[in-house]
């Protein structure tokens, strides 16, 4: 781009600026001269580039990766190499960010390579997607500027700033003026967020005079860090537009995440979450129920060569249109895209118009595949396991599915095609479930079950004999249910057992009599850093937290205690 400024007779100036970026958004660079031509020749020149690592996958992907930037200013008659501020920056993970990763169980799961090759749905691409975009955040931040001939006035102001700051967060503040050996023309800082609540700054600067250590600087809202995941491009508009899109758009995900349990999980656009077993016959995950004629139909079922169900194929149907994602293999690379009945390679096709208008976008986006629908406003995301469905705020209260009902409340999400509440989850499961005579319907429902009944169920459904129970105690599969600290969430408080109470995992369920114990409760602030801190130890297996017994209990209720734990097969 070149701009050409004119005012009056004796000025003019001109500008050249260029911007280059790779296909993925990984690297780029801008480069721009300012040329005054009148009254006076002068010249300031501006260089400056980042890079980012590749994009992670997976969990394990998220490593020791660095995030490198470098710009240059020169100023003068021409772009004199003897008059310039030069910044370079490198952005990392922190010490204390990764410790706090390592001790969170999604990050145990998912770095277990063994169960990752066993169970290719727990690790998919989409199924971590949250997860690594989490980890794959840069707290630390190392910042060199080493300068020269800069102008006193720039000095000047610099300084004043500078030692605003140090007066303002006096108490917190160290300051080291003895025996400072720091290189001239030079200052080196150092800045890391806090991994928790990313509202808190530990800075130390380097200046030629003096080393500055300011803790614990507080933010009034988190900060936008530089993430592995995504492009800074990407990230700038996310952040721009952050309250906009979260407005506009809500996501629906069926994971493999319970697959080893032989259910996957669906997670409605209201949040509330159940297990579902996916057959060779169609299920309605997405559809608008408002029209006579729908905008959209999206459908998954179980993949042809899927012995477990947790490869999956996804079928979408508009008005005019018919998109199937079908996976040719367990890799996650092999998804094969069919659109109306033809072979579509969406790394080499144009995106799909119909009379002018933009009905369809299909591109690969690392392992997966993402279909946009602009104008009907519905997109999906489909890695051959797991499936995210977003939906424009247009469709509230309008969809149907197993996706829920979507208008914002997650207490009526069990609602039929004709937004009737169902009260049987079983039942609502069978009202989308397509039977359409070549497809063998599931005749035992065991599998279908709300995430905090599913242990029960799964228990009922399986309770045999006296003799049986007998047995449990040299059944390999049976064990003894782990004591831990409870956690329940209640409106807007986290609540915790203030004693340790038996529990069965995840991946198994109550087996035998269960005993009734009274167990007391302490509740704070969801959005309290004490609510996080106790929930990290109580998620990752703190029997017992001294300091909630402290505490006085907000209130005590009757829990079932099992006696035997029984794994799934």
């Amino acid at each position: 781009m070149n701009v050409e400024l004119h005012s009056g007779s004796n000025s003019r100036v001109n500008l050249e600026l260029s911007h280059v970026f790779d296909a993925k958004e990984r690297y780029g660079r801008v480069n721009a001269k300012l040329h005054r031509q009148q009254p006076d020749q002068w010249q300031a020149c501006l260089d400056a580039e980042m890079m980012f690592p590749e994009r992670p996958q997976f969990a394990s992907d998220v490593k020791d990766k660095k995030v490198l930037g470098h710009a240059q200013l020169r100023w003068g008659q021409t772009c004199s190499s003897q008059n310039f501020i030069q910044v370079t920056t490198q952005a990392e993970r922190s010490r204390q960010q990764m410790q706090w990763e390592q001790e969170l169980s999604d990050y145990k799961q998912y770095n277990a390579k063994q169960q990752c090759r066993d169970n290719k749905a727990w690790c998919s691409p989409l199924t971590q997607e949250d997860f690594v975009e989490r980890i794959g955040h840069m707290l630390k931040y190392r910042v060199d500027i080493d300068y020269q001939n800069v102008p006193v006035q720039v000095k000047n102001a610099t300084n004043k700033l500078f030692r605003a700051l140090k007066h303002y967060y006096f108490f917190q503040t160290d300051v080291d003026q003895m025996n400072v050996q720091n290189p001239e023309n030079k200052i080196r800082a150092e800045i890391v967020l806090d991994a928790q609540t990313k509202q808190r700054l530990n800075i130390t600067v380097r200046t030629p005079r003096e080393n500055v250590m300011i803790q614990d600087l507080p933010l009034s809202k988190p900060l936008m860090v530089l993430n592995q995941k995504q492009s800074f491009a990407d990230q700038l508009r996310g952040y721009v537009n952050q309250e906009e899109e979260d407005e506009d758009q809500s996501q629906c995900s069926v994971t493999g995440k319970s697959g080893w349990q032989r259910r996957s999980q669906v997670e409605t656009f209201d949040g509330t979450t159940f297990g579902v077993p996916f057959t060779n016959c169609w299920v309605v995950l997405s559809k608008d129920c408002g029209s006579p004629k729908p905008e959209f139909v999206v459908m998954a079922r179980k993949a042809p060569q899927s012995s477990s169900g947790d490869l999956k194929e996804v079928k979408i149907v508009t008005r005019q249109h018919r998109i199937q994602l079908t996976p040719e293999s367990d890799s996650y690379e092999s998804i094969k895209v069919n659109v109306n009945g033809k072979q579509y390679d969406p790394e080499t096709e144009q995106d799909i118009y119909d009379h002018g208008h933009l009905i369809a976008k299909i591109d690969k986006e690392g392992s997966s595949l993402k279909v946009e629908l602009p104008e009907t406003g519905v997109e999906v995301q489909f890695d051959g396991y797991a499936v995210n469905v977003k939906l424009s705020s247009q469709y509230q209260g309008q969809q149907c599915g197993l996706c829920g009902h979507y208008d914002m409340e997650s207490a009526d999400e069990f609602r039929n095609p004709d937004f009737s509440e169902e009260q049987d989850l079983r039942q609502f499961y069978m009202n989308y479930l397509i039977k359409d005579g070549s497809c063998q319907v599931p005749k035992q429902l065991n599998e279908v079950c709300e995430n905090e009944d599913c242990s029960k169920e799964s228990s009922s459904s399986s309770s045999s004999s006296s003799s049986d129970e007998n047995d449990n105690d040299n059944d390999e599969t049976t064990e003894n249910p782990d004591r831990k600290t409870k956690v329940i969430e209640l409106d807007d408080q986290i609540c915790f057992s203030t004693i340790p109470v038996p529990q069965c995992d995840d991946d198994s369920y109550p087996a035998g009599q269960s005993q009734q114990k009274q167990v007391p409760y302490v509740c704070v602030d969801e959005d309290s850093e004490s609510a996080e801190s106790f929930e990290r130890k109580a998620r990752y297996g703190k029997s017992h937290i001294p300091s909630l017994a402290n505490r006085q209990p907000n209130f005590t209720r009757t829990e079932s205690i099992p006696e035997k734990c029984k794994k799934y097969n």
